[in-house]
């Protein structure tokens, strides 16, 4: 896996590799229900950062989609 962090005034970053240009962030409840889909980076962080409990998100680029777990 690849670790990172996001954060509301740096973004997100990938520790150890390059972080891809996303072009989709999507946001999943534990029970698999799509709580947003953003194409804009800071929309995403701020809608992220209004959540509290355990989600999964997902960040898709034009190739690849990447999916993680996140406690708030």
């Amino acid at each position: 896996g690849i670790a990172c962090s996001i954060d509301p005034v740096s973004g997100i970053e990938f520790f150890g590799h390059e972080t891809p240009d996303f072009i989709m962030y999507e946001i999943y409840d534990i029970n698999n229900v799509c709580m947003g889909t953003y194409g804009d980076e800071p929309e995403f962080i701020e809608a992220l950062f209004s959540l509290t409990g355990e989600y999964r998100i997902t960040l898709s680029t034009a190739e690849v989609s990447y999916t993680g777990y996140i406690l708030l």
